[in-house]
């Protein structure tokens, strides 16, 4: 952008849980609940695997399958699936019910309404897997406002390039709003803006140059931008 140049806010990514729905603590607790299908008594492992695991869920019920199996023989899994496969059908039930459901971030739908109406191409960027956020962005009837819903297929720099792309924009038009140093650390590799959502969950390394507790006020935010 040449100097004196103004800057237009064309695009806007939104990570999902805890940004747009209050999220963070029914998944957290889903693999508690979840884990309950392997025995009684298991949270204490479930500490332990969610302390030590860095992945999505997949990951995290692999290893939980294989730490409770190392205790002791595992019940039968119902059907023909390997207890992984069963755990992330259960996780992701108890999710997509439990979100679909859940309270908003204050703000979010007054901010996705005059986004909209601003004229900007809004996408959601998450973490979690595909198939499940699409889901639970139409069970909850906020697939209207946006151009596309990508999950961790790509990861969340490519997620943000691919927003680019939809939008024809550049880096500079495009702003990032996620509660999380995964959100942080994409908008920062992407040379994009970043609004910081704080809450209970944010893990936040750096601190962002423009943190908010709610969505309230983030289109008069992107208006001082432009």
């Amino acid at each position: 952008m040449s100097a004196g140049a103004a800057l237009m806010i064309r695009c806007v990514g939104f990570d999902f849980d805890g940004t747009l729905v209050q999220s963070n603590a029914i998944k957290r607790q889903a693999f508690y609940q979840t884990a309950r299908l392997l025995g009684e008594g298991l949270d204490a492992l479930v500490d332990d695997v969610l302390r030590d695991v860095r992945g999505d869920r997949y990951a995290i019920l692999r290893e939980l399958a294989v730490r409770a199996a190392a205790r002791g023989p595992l019940p039968a899994s119902p059907g023909e699936r390997a207890w992984p496969e069963r755990l992330a059908d259960e996780y992701t039930r108890i999710c997509e019910d439990e979100i679909a459901r859940c309270p908003v971030v204050p703000g979010a739908l007054e901010a996705l309404e005059a986004l909209g109406r601003r004229g900007c191409a809004l996408f959601i960027n998450s973490a979690t897997p595909t198939a499940p956020l699409v889901a639970v962005v139409a069970r909850r009837g906020l697939n209207r406002h946006f151009r596309a819903v990508l999950g961790n297929d790509a990861g969340k720099i490519e997620n943000l390039r691919h927003g680019l792309a939809l939008a024809g924009a550049t880096p500079d038009e495009l702003l990032f709003v996620g509660d999380g140093e995964a959100d942080r650390a994409a908008a920062e590799a992407i040379g994009c803006r970043f609004v910081g959502v704080s809450n209970e969950f944010s893990d936040f390394r750096k601190p962002p140059a423009h943190v908010v507790a709610d969505l309230h006020g983030l289109d008069a935010y992107v208006e001082r931008l432009t």
